[in-house]
């Protein structure tokens, strides 16, 4: 065979079969060889590439009833797109790119069934056929055929190894095989990805074609139903030729960076700079007042708005069974039984809100927008007492402003409607919720009629969260 082909360092050879009682085609030399793949309309699945030869004097209908004949096609409304490469030294076809191409790298439509294969090939090539008559009405441009073959162009296959699902309960999203459009922010059209396969075994993989174009950031994003958590929840890892896993830390560089044999890992976890926060649910009326929520990922200098934000995605994700608002919910200070500081929104997560890997915070629902809005503020919760029942209200909360030096009991009377000069108040000193009980509220707290603001001893109020009662002085 060596001496056939004098030794040449890559050849080709075409096999040529016949039925018996058959000729063999002639075979002239210089002909092209080609590798055709036929796309299907309905879902833009692109078959296996069959060879076939063609001559440099054939025209592009010719060529199309050749393709028709082999693959039981309609050449009469077909299609055909040629995979286009740049050759600095093929100088035809660098002519025709200049002429017809127009930046199109990808593909090249072979519109013009006049047109001579010389005038538009050279060498081997390998060509895509689509025969639909609807979509052969349309424009190159807006039809199926410039849709999928784009994307089969310019799309790298992701083996992405997954975590195993954590317990959800809102019930796990199906992954499923199915297309998912992604605007294209830096062009025209829509980028695209195809769920492949799935395998929902023990070691979770799904197998996604996607437009290279598509980021990592973008790609995470659509991950985050298959994950279970937010995208600031989860990490992706490349790893190749049974090198060493390496974390992608640019999430703004594109697919396009992977290599061909890469794989992608997904980690649940935290950065260098992130910090895993414990949250518990705290509904102040109900019995059981505090409940874990959910464990939540954030990033140092996170804004509390924007960690706000985060935990309503990742609760809706999750499924958790609660309303979250953002301007109806507050996050603070959980420590032992005790409610601590609120954190407000534009405080930074670290720089002004300390926590550490571990650290816990309350979740508070409110009825209304929150009403404190700076540090000078003081959040107090206020329950009033009725000696006549042995009985105390629901708890209500009041905002009292240090700047202002309002009166604690011009506050109070504006919630109850006692006029001012028949209230007393008692400082709570115990845990939350208030641990004492009815019998004692009369006798075993200190109660005073003079109290003005909530600066007067014994009612400084270094921090939020504590406890006032209130009582109307004519009951008894």
């Amino acid at each position: 065979m060596g001496m056939s082909v004098d030794n040449c360092y890559c050849s080709g050879i075409f096999l040529q079969t016949r039925k018996e009682n058959e000729n063999f085609k002639v075979y002239n030399i210089g002909g092209i060889n080609l590798k055709v793949s036929v796309i299907e309309p309905s879902n833009g699945e692109v078959s296996a590439a069959k060879p076939m030869r063609a001559e440099h004097g054939w025209t592009v209908g010719e060529l199309k009833q050749c393709i028709g004949k082999l693959f039981d096609i309609d050449p009469s409304c077909m299609r055909l797109v040629l995979e286009t490469y740049y050759d600095a030294d093929d100088e035809l076809l660098n002519e025709f790119y200049l002429s017809f191409l127009a930046g199109n790298y990808y593909g090249m439509h072979l519109a013009n069934d006049a047109a001579y294969l010389r005038e538009v090939m050279s060498r081997r090539h390998k060509l895509y056929a689509l025969s639909d008559f609807e979509d052969y009405q349309r424009e190159y441009n807006k039809s199926l055929m410039h849709r999928y073959v784009t994307f089969h162009l310019q799309s790298v296959m992701l083996h992405i190894s997954m975590p195993s699902q954590p317990e959800r309960r809102g019930g796990k999203e199906e992954v499923r095989r199915r297309d998912i459009a992604i605007p294209n922010t830096g062009g025209s059209g829509e980028m695209m990805m195809k769920i492949v396969s799935v395998n929902e075994g023990r070691e979770r993989k799904i197998q996604i074609k996607a437009d290279n174009r598509i980021s990592f950031a973008q790609l995470k994003e659509k991950l985050v139903p298959m994950v279970g958590v937010p995208a600031k929840g989860f990490r992706l890892f490349q790893t190749k030729d049974n090198q060493p896993e390496q974390e992608i830390l640019c999430l703004s560089d594109t697919l396009a960076k992977l290599s061909c044999d890469s794989k992608i890992v997904v980690k649940l976890g935290k950065g260098l700079q992130d910090y895993r926060i414990k949250l518990f649910l705290l509904l102040v009326n109900n019995e059981e007042f505090c409940k874990f929520m959910m464990e939540s990922i954030v990033s140092k200098n996170t804004p509390v708005r924007e960690f706000k934000k985060q935990i309503i995605e990742e609760a809706e994700i999750q499924g958790i069974d609660c309303v979250l608002e953002l301007d109806k919910m507050r996050l603070r200070k959980k420590t032992s039984r005790s409610l601590g500081q609120i954190y407000l929104d534009h405080q930074l997560i670290y720089k002004d809100v300390h926590v550490s890997n571990g650290s816990e915070m309350y979740v508070e629902l409110l009825k209304e927008p929150d009403l404190k809005k700076h540090e000078a503020q003081r959040q107090v919760y206020v329950i009033r007492w009725h000696p006549s029942q042995c009985s105390v209200d629901q708890t209500d909360e009041i905002i009292l402003d240090n700047k202002q030096h309002l009166s604690l009991k011009e506050k109070l009377s504006e919630l109850s409607g006692i006029p001012v000069e028949y209230i007393s108040v008692a400082k709570d000193t115990g845990s939350f919720p208030s641990q004492i009980a009815h019998t004692d509220i009369e006798k075993k707290l200190k109660w005073y009629s003079d109290i003005t603001i909530s600066g007067q001893i014994p009612f400084l109020l270094y921090d939020d969260g504590h406890t006032i009662y209130y009582k109307d002085n004519r009951e008894s």
